[in-house]
């Protein structure tokens, strides 16, 4: 017999989050927003303790199958090889310092660059000083709150080439619109954490065909963003209790 999560089946919302036309859509709004969260500026990523930090320089290797970038770990052994040939690392990894966090299975969840080249060179230099005051730092990767804090500080001073687990929110829903039947204004990029505390702080409507207003009910299981990405290893993370929809309500 068949463990029951594997009975679950997404709701036809989820289903249609699944489609080529939310996916281009999403896609179109995380690249407006830079790949950060337009609340805390990716700053979950920075100091959420249950990841690890790495650090590489732009060292590629070319093998047969293209090329990769390699990770190394306090242990000074290769940890893991990103592979750069897909489309969504073609332009990740360029002349600079990267930042690559890392969760507990090292799985690449975001990188974090500082380009050398650019204009705040000042800033920059100040940036590596700090850096490598920080106690037992080395150019290998450590993590500590301290370099939790210089990350925070100097920021402003770094890309975020590729994210994963951002969130795209609506801020409002009409009945009868396919997800990505929005003008862009009607979305907005949030990381896990932010989009968690948006559904607990904030109230999000559904309009009905008259233009009366229905407030949402978010699932109290995942908070209304209908996953657990924590879980992404059982049905890519869907939350059981709302199969995806992330409100009790029918948002088609």
């Amino acid at each position: 017999m068949k463990p029951h999560w594997q009975n679950i089946e997404p709701s036809p919302y989820a289903l249609l989050l699944k489609s080529d036309e939310w996916r281009e859509k999403r896609n179109h709004i995380v690249n407006r927003d830079e790949n950060k969260c337009q609340k805390c500026n990716n700053e979950s990523y920075i100091n959420n303790s249950e990841l690890d930090l790495y650090m590489s320089f732009q060292t590629t290797i070319s093998a047969k199958k293209g090329n990769f970038i390699l990770l190394r770990g306090e242990d000074e052994r290769f940890v893991r090889k990103i592979d750069c040939t897909t489309e969504s690392f073609k332009s990740t990894f360029q002349k600079g310092i990267n930042f690559c966090f890392l969760n507990n299975s090292k799985y690449l969840i975001a990188v974090f660059q500082l380009d050398l080249c650019n204009t705040n060179k000042k800033k920059n230099s100040a940036f590596l000083e700090e850096l490598l005051k920080i106690e037992n730092f080395t150019m290998k990767g450590h993590r500590s709150d301290q370099l939790s804090k210089t990350l925070s500080k100097y920021q402003n001073l770094f890309k975020w080439p590729h994210t994963k687990y951002l969130n795209v929110h609506h801020k409002f829903y009409q009945k009868g619109n396919m997800p990505w039947e929005y003008e862009d204004e009607a979305f907005v990029t949030l990381c896990g954490a932010c989009h968690q505390k948006t559904h607990e702080e904030e109230t999000i409507y559904l309009y009905n065909e008259n233009g009366k207003k229905i407030i949402l009910t978010p699932c109290d299981r995942c908070d209304g963003t209908g996953e657990k990405p924590e879980y992404h290893y059982v049905q890519n993370g869907i939350c059981f209790k709302c199969r995806g929809s992330r409100f009790i309500e029918e948002l088609i």
